[in-house]
């Protein structure tokens, strides 16, 4: 298969700022790597995106056997109003990062880039491999809600039908597959078939709406539908813990905000159109989900049709409920079945990005394996495979513990707000001074809204760790704190992997080369092996670089102003120019070099000594020093030789400077030229190239002679 890959991806060029291109024609994203795959998603296309992924009100259907155990149908449409409003206070904080450094790394791009040089790499490290697992255990449990629901079509069609898990695992390994083929196969098809989830879900859920409010015979009473908490709270706590708890519900509802940032690099405008499309999706998805919740509470007559096993669709009971038919019951829960197909090949999408995102920047096992894009496809084939086969395994689980399925799946709010928590605190601690404004800037308001978010994050995931009842037993514990612990060690070990493993030198590359970064909120490269340690170094070094301290090797060449990269690149510069004929003198590359350093921050004087040290540490620019030209023109500067160039002078004065020729040591060239201390060949260049040449006749004394 036909890969295309530039350098891993990653722009080797520090000077170069989002936007610009390469000499290969690239265009340069805002994480500083060359864009590998088409941008195809505009502001509708992104929100399409959000909102299948999303899904809200189908979501909210799935799991409202749960959820109304605490506090009934009251406790769920509360408990939604609030999460609603907890996750616009985290897509402020987000939808900052994005338009300001859009990324399809997300989360852990903007937690390196917040914490800073010392703490940057360890941080992202944690916060992307977080996110990634967060997002892996979502994408089991959309699946299964597909699965599920493609089961229960079947079941209403067939009577006398029982499902069971194997059934349910079947049609999940369908769904998961046929929608990682179509991310593979029919990439440039996706954003179509994200504008159709989004239709199903807009249209559909209206559809389902109005039918579930306007066909059953029966009624349940307003009373019931808003004010039943304390009758229907059913988990053993008191009221306020109950509610608290079961805001779980509300948040896996609407909780996908970062799905869409993983897309960044694909779409046309990223930095504003990333933050319309999260309070888009957060507004539909809120409205849907709070009126679908509604209109079911008025069409439960009786509340024991949600109760069942795990490989039953509590929806399939309430539909049939309201609508009395068989058929009417399946073509509502056949417009759950493909707006959740949709929702999941968003989600695929989602996943592969995120995992291809980390191995392009060497976070992953097998890095140069799963950071290829297919040429020909213009997708990552093996980051989708990955994904797809990771799905697989996961969705086994029911087979042998349904338990421990949903307590995996019903983990991916706490961790996936503890990764959006990560990059949130660090800005804070840093004074929000590491990223530049985007066009969605919170301003004034920072401080205040990224605090409050901090503190919601904090409250709310720790009530999500309470059992959801009580008493309870190892079959009813939440094991929610037990598994972000564990990923936690897991994400440890990788590191303490990547420290040990010698091997992960590239051939002719130091330490200093592995270990380069940029923090200024532009370019950003994100290590391969964040705490990496040369062959032969001490492990008393080790506590030091978990820390962030650098090598003496690395220290020395922050204090050396560029990084090697832009150094290699200027020296490349200057030979180019060489070659041509029109080697740059001093002054030019040391303008060169301050108008690098001001646009990533650093103002701070060059020093004096720097043009000649910078040629010292380039061999290839040793046996090419300098010269003053005007040299020879001092020793040719006798009275004679005065006398006679101003009385040709007056003879010519009447020409326009541009009009002129000038014929020094470097050829004959038209106009007005540039004398100086040059970085070149002392020789003359056969291929001097200059802007114009004409052959003239003239008489030369060592010095310049206009004509």
């Amino acid at each position: 298969m036909e890969v295309e890959k530039v350098n891993g991806g990653i722009l080797e060029k520090g000077d170069i700022t989002e936007g610009e291109t390469t000499e290969q024609g690239s265009v340069i994203n805002a994480s500083g790597h060359t864009d590998q795959l088409t941008r195809q998603y505009g502001l509708v296309g992104l929100t399409g995106i959000a909102v299948t992924v999303n899904n809200a009100w189908v979501v909210l259907g799935s799991s409202i056997s749960v959820s109304i155990l605490s506090g009934g149908i009251s406790g769920v449409i509360y408990g939604l109003i609030v999460a609603v409003i907890y996750y616009t206070f985290i897509g402020l904080s987000i939808s900052e990062f994005a338009s300001s450094c859009p990324s399809s790394g997300g989360v852990y791009h903007w937690a390196t880039i917040a914490a800073g040089p010392k703490w940057g790499r360890v941080t992202g490290f944690y916060t992307g491999w977080i996110n990634f697992y967060g997002w892996m255990f979502g994408l089991a449990s959309l699946v299964q809600v597909a699965a599920n629901a493609g089961v229960q079509c079947y079941a209403t069609l067939t009577p006398g039908f029982s499902p069971s898990a194997w059934h349910v695992y079947v049609a999940y390994l369908i769904v998961i597959w046929l929608s990682a083929f179509i991310v593979i196969f029919s990439n440039r098809l996706v954003p179509y078939t994200q504008k159709l989830g989004l239709f199903l879900v807009v249209a559909g859920g209206l559809v389902t709406i109005i039918i579930v409010a306007v066909m059953p015979s029966k009624h349940a009473s307003s009373d019931f539908v808003w004010n039943s908490f304390h009758e229907n709270n059913l988990t053993g706590w008191n009221d306020g813990v109950a509610f608290m708890v079961g805001i779980l519900n509300g948040a896996f509802t609407i909780g996908t905000l970062d799905a869409i940032t993983h897309m960044a690099e694909e779409t046309k405008n990223p930095k504003k159109d990333l933050p319309r499309a999260i309070f888009l999706y957060i507004s539909i998805g809120g409205v849907y989900a709070l009126a679908f919740a509604i209109v079911l509470g008025y069409a439960i007559s009786d509340l024991s049709v949600l109760q069942g096993n795990s490989n039953t669709f509590p929806l399939a009971g309430i539909y049939h409920q309201a609508t009395g038919s068989a058929a009417a019951t399946f073509a509502l829960l056949f417009i759950i079945l493909i707006s959740s197909l949709c929702c999941v090949i968003g989600t695929v999408l989602t996943n592969c990005r995120t995992y291809w995102t980390l191995a392009r920047d060497q976070a992953v096992p097998f890095s140069n394996y799963f950071s290829r894009v297919s040429a020909k496809l213009g997708t990552p084939v093996e980051s989708t495979l990955f994904v797809a086969v990771i799905a697989s395994g996961i969705g086994a689980i029911p087979l042998g513990s349904s338990v421990g399925f949903s307590n995996l799946t019903g983990s991916f709010i706490i961790i996936t707000t503890v990764s959006y928590a990560v990059p949130i605190v660090s800005n804070v601690l840093s004074g929000r001074k590491r990223f530049s404004p985007g066009p969605f800037h919170l301003k004034n308001l920072g401080y205040w809204i990224n605090g409050l978010t901090i503190l919601l994050i904090v409250v709310f995931d720790v009530f999500f760790c309470f059992p959801f009842g009580i008493p309870f037993d190892a079959t009813t514990m939440n094991y929610n704190s037990v598994i972000l612990c564990g990923l936690c060690f897991l994400i440890t070990l990788r590191l303490v992997m990547d420290i040990f493993d010698t091997g992960a030198v590239e051939e002719g590359k130091s330490s200093r080369d592995n270990q380069r970064h940029f923090h200024d909120g532009t370019i950003l490269r994100i290590v391969g092996n964040p705490m990496f340690i040369d062959k032969g170094s001490l492990k008393s070094t080790l506590r030091g670089r978990l820390t962030g301290a650098q090598s003496r090797q690395v220290a020395r060449q922050e204090q050396l102003r560029l990084t090697t990269d832009q150094e290699d690149d200027l020296e490349r510069w200057i030979l180019r120019q060489e070659k041509l004929g029109h080697a740059p003198t001093h002054a030019q590359v040391r303008t060169i070099v301050r108008s690098v350093l001001a646009r990533h921050g650093d103002h701070a004087p060059l020093g004096r000594k720097w043009t000649t040290r910078f040629v010292e540490r380039h061999p290839a620019l040793k046996t090419k020093l300098g010269r003053r030209t005007d040299w020879e023109r001092v020793n040719a500067a006798t009275p004679a030789n005065i006398k006679r160039l101003f009385d040709v002078y007056e003879t010519v004065d009447w020409i326009p400077p541009e009009r002129r020729y000038n014929a020094d040591e470097g050829g004959i060239m038209e106009g007005q030229g540039v004398n100086g201390l040059v970085i070149g060949s002392s020789q003359e260049s056969p291929n001097a190239v200059p802007v114009k040449t004409a052959t003239v006749p003239f008489k030369s004394n060592g010095s310049d002679a206009n004509f």
